[in-house]
């Protein structure tokens, strides 16, 4: 659960690098910012189900609810 959500999500940090590699530098601060909204977004919609499915004073729970506050 968590490893697939995890690798998914660095491969597609992985791409967005990729993509902004031969960017000048203002055009890679751009291009990550808006490709990164997506993926954060869709991290952070995995953990508001992790949450609701795991304990809270749960080591992944505690995890999952420190992440969702940051």
């Amino acid at each position: 659960m968590l490893t697939e959500i995890l690798t998914q999500h660095s491969c597609l940090r992985h791409n967005l690098e990729k993509k902004a590699q031969s960017l000048p530098a203002s055009e890679k601060h751009a291009v990550r910012k808006k490709d990164s909204i997506p993926i954060l977004e869709s991290f952070h919609r995995w953990l508001d189900k992790a949450a609701a499915k795991l304990l809270p004073l749960s080591p992944m729970g505690k995890a999952v609810s420190y992440a969702l506050k940051q």
